[in-house]
């Protein structure tokens, strides 16, 4: 199996590989009157397990930042790079299945199925993964909330659970296919102190534990400061912490 093809099949970084994200130069502009550059020549570089945090107010760029990364948008000029591969080239199916190999998404709203059980939401996380072992999904997705300390709560709906579990799961359910890829956007935003304490420590040790590298969007200076790393973005344009 070459390097491509177990970076694919992990989703995560073996020894010797290339960076985790490699931004280069990257801009994204719309074509508005007068256009809107949201991206100017932003560069950026993660290895494994780095945790980094990006901060700026609204409107700076971080959305648009936090598409790229997850591949759902494309730079309008510069490269982007994922596990050494370069992506901005990429036909949409490729980065598709790239984006549900190599990266788990952790958002505000959670975006979990009310109706649907919490063990049914973190097996969701697989729709997009490509995988060969489809009967093995339930167990997997098991073991992801045993990772998370929601063993015990397999069978509630989300609406029986508070808002810290309710993130977990949505934790959970992005650490389904193994990514070596954490995208977190505001993740604690809708958390009380003790909830996003809880979600913290869990990063922490998801990152500790399983060598993820974390990028967190956040305004939160809480959130900013667990962090190893810490860059500010301001008009599209990004600046790292000392």
């Amino acid at each position: 199996m070459s390097e491509i093809e177990a970076l694919l099949e992990t989703g995560q970084v073996q020894d010797g590989a290339p960076p985790v994200l490699e931004l280069d130069r990257v801009t994204r502009s719309f074509p508005t009157s007068p256009p809107v550059v949201a991206l100017n020549e932003v560069s950026l570089r993660a290895e494994q397990g780095d945790y980094v945090a990006i901060v700026g107010p609204s409107g700076s760029g971080k959305s648009t930042l936090m598409n790229v990364l997850g591949l759902l948008d494309r730079p309008t000029s510069g490269e982007y790079r994922l596990m050494g591969r370069q992506t901005t080239t990429m036909r949409e199916r490729e980065r598709t299945r790239l984006r549900g190999s190599a990266i788990g998404f952790v958002f505000q709203s959670f975006h979990l199925l009310p109706h649907r059980s919490v063990l049914d939401n973190v097996m969701l996380g697989e729709t997009y993964a490509r995988t060969g072992d489809r009967k093995g999904r339930r167990v997997r997705a098991l073991a992801a909330l045993e990772r998370v300390s929601l063993g015990h709560r397999v069978e509630f709906a989300p609406p029986q659970l508070s808002g810290g579990e309710r993130q977990r799961v949505a934790i959970a359910r992005a650490l389904m296919g193994s990514p070596g890829l954490l995208l977190c956007d505001e993740p604690t935003g809708n958390l009380d102190s003790r909830n996003t304490e809880a979600v913290l420590d869990l990063l922490d040790d998801l990152r500790a534990t399983q060598g993820l590298t974390i990028v967190v969007i956040t305004h939160e200076h809480e959130v900013s400061e667990r962090a190893a790393r810490r860059v500010r973005i301001a008009d599209g344009t990004l600046t790292e912490s000392a």
